[in-house]
């Protein structure tokens, strides 16, 4: 049942696009062990499909805008550039929930890098890679040429921490990590581990109470 629970918001978008939101192999290997949610959207799908569309409402975090924002301050438009964005949230020892956003695309990154050359922006070296400021606080790093890590900086350093084999990775987490061959077919997709779960089924519970 839980299990269900877990990959049911995947489920209408498998029908809804011949496109799909596979997890990228550069970005798998930066998701800690310790991930509460995944989501993936094929931005390509949601041109052409309004259910697409509704379904990224839904299940898009709230500070989405935010992301799009400090992604447009660096000159890549999420419209014309991204042809996937995942978001992964994980637990950070003694520091909570952090979230960190992945935007796949055809990115221009020399102009990429010579837009923020222009504008003194300048890189910290977190071991071999270089980490940029962007705007509303957020940092980010390019994975390879064509995957940019984004979100705060702790968020970020913690899956570089993933992806360089200083902690562990999703591979050591099977309860996630057997999910993703499920529902990774749709354009639109989330999971959820058991807490994460068990988390939203109160939040809705303490809603519907509410409204009664």
């Amino acid at each position: 049942m839980l299990r269900e629970v877990m990959v049911l918001v995947c489920l209408g978008a498998m029908a809804v696009s011949s496109f799909a939101a596979p997890l990228s192999s550069s970005v798998r290997p930066a998701i800690p062990a310790e991930v509460q949610q995944i989501i993936c959207v094929d931005y390509r799908a949601l041109k052409n499909s309004d259910v697409a569309q509704a379904l990224k409402a839904q299940v898009l975090p709230d500070n989405l805008k935010e992301f799009e924002t400090a992604l447009k301050s660096t000159g890549i438009d999420t419209n014309r550039d991204v042809d996937t964005l995942t978001f992964i949230a994980y637990r950070l020892p003694k520091q909570g929930l952090r979230m960190v956003g992945a935007a796949q695309g055809a990115f221009a990154l020399k102009d990429i890098l010579r837009k923020l050359k222009l504008q003194k922006v300048k890189p910290v070296k977190y071991r071999d890679s270089d980490i940029y400021p962007m705007a509303n606080g957020m940092q980010m790093t390019f994975l390879d040429d064509t995957t940019l890590l984004f979100g705060d900086g702790s968020a970020v350093r913690g899956s570089l921490d993933a992806r360089d084999g200083y902690t562990q990775t999703l591979d050591s987490n099977p309860d996630i990590a057997n999910l993703i061959e499920d529902v990774q077919g749709g354009s639109v997709w989330s999971i959820l581990d058991q807490k994460g779960t068990q988390n939203a089924i109160m939040s809705g519970m303490g809603e519907a109470s509410r409204l009664a």
